[in-house]
């Protein structure tokens, strides 16, 4: 079986979405799968190709090689929110599925754009439960071809034992509106007033939103803690991993809930850390047992912070939870998962 996965993300980009299509080719060609994986090294590339000129150049490859299915890795901002790419994959001689990589935001557009393919696909994948509804709700007849399979950790297990540091906070991810840097600076400055050690480190890549993470530099100097915060930026996937495990507790607020779509979570499910994070917009059964916080109260997060911090008993049982939980998310389920939809397109087709 050969699949072409086409996605708006590749290396040296360092994203959830390049990271996601990179390890799931990979376990997929470790299946016996001819895998071949496309995307444009800069996202900004798409800004000065008009999408006809992107649509041109996937035609030209499918004309050159033989595919017996098309899998689109899909986010509409990464494709500067043209619709044309999956519009014209649908309507090509090989199966088409998409894997939606963003929430349902209910605009009009985004509605007729997520009927129409749906209807015309042959499988949808979304990672979670919320876009499992979105989109079930927009075609109750195309149930079947809906399907949720969650994201998997993009980072490696360090193969030597790692210590945690004492009071080392750390978070890890993208900046961005969606994570409440406010949330996670205002808890750390409670922490710190109770444990003057305590160290927060912030490890991913700071460039989209350069300027937020200027005027956070500014806020730790305001506060006096510029001196108790690691901007560690990105760095390549074994020395994060290192990084996260020095941390005994990674606190990861988001404005939309956690959810296993994120894989700055599923690392540190993966890493086995103590975390605390958002409540979910939705009941994940999958994710039971995290310690969420259902309010935006900072001094309820500082409080269970430091409780865990103070705790090394707590701090273990919160790391097995993570330990298990991940197991709901590994690459070996996901792949499987991806080869049974691939596996009953094909049936279908014959």
């Amino acid at each position: 079986m050969k699949v072409l996965i086409i996605s708006a993300h590749s290396e040296p980009i360092i994203c959830g979405i390049g990271d996601y299509t990179k390890v799931l080719s990979e376990n997929l060609r470790v299946s016996g799968i001819d895998v071949v994986t496309i995307g444009l090294k800069s996202n900004t590339m798409f800004r000065f190709l008009k999408s006809f000129r992107i649509i041109y150049l996937i035609h030209k490859i499918l004309k050159n090689n033989k595919f017996d299915m098309i899998h689109l890795q899909y986010e509409a901002f990464s494709f500067n929110q043209s619709y044309l790419l999956p519009i014209y994959l649908m309507h090509q001689s090989q199966p088409f599925i998409v894997t939606f990589h963003e929430v349902f935001q209910k605009s009009l557009m985004q509605v007729w754009r997520d009927k129409k393919i749906i209807k015309n696909c042959s499988a949808a994948i979304v990672n979670d439960r919320g876009r499992y509804l979105s989109l079930l709700k927009l075609s109750p007849e195309s149930k079947n071809k809906i399907h949720t399979l969650s994201v998997g950790s993009n980072l490696p297990n360090p193969q030597a034992q790692i210590t945690s540091q004492k009071f080392l906070v750390g978070y890890f991810g993208f900046i961005n509106a969606v994570k409440r840097l406010e949330t996670l600076f205002v808890t750390f400055r409670l922490i710190h007033k109770q444990f003057p050690l305590a160290k927060l480190r912030l490890i991913g890549d700071f460039n989209p939103n350069a300027a937020e993470i200027i005027n956070w530099k500014k806020w730790t100097v305001a506060h006096k803690l510029d001196h108790s915060v690691e901007w560690i930026g990105a760095c390549q996937p074994l020395k994060a991993s290192e990084l996260i495990q020095q941390c005994q507790l990674m606190i990861l607020p988001f404005s939309d809930g956690a959810s296993p779509r994120r894989g700055s979570l599923q690392a540190c499910l993966a890493l086995g850390k103590a975390l605390i994070t958002s409540q979910p917009l939705l009941d994940e059964p999958e994710m039971k047992g995290l310690c969420f916080m259902s309010s935006d109260d900072v001094s309820l997060w500082a409080s269970k912070a430091i409780q865990i911090l103070e705790s090394p008993n707590l701090r273990e049982s919160y790391e097995k939870t993570s330990l298990k939980i991940s197991e709901n998310f590994s690459w070996d389920k996901i792949s499987q998962s991806h080869l049974d939809i691939y596996s009953k397109i094909m049936k279908l087709k014959d």
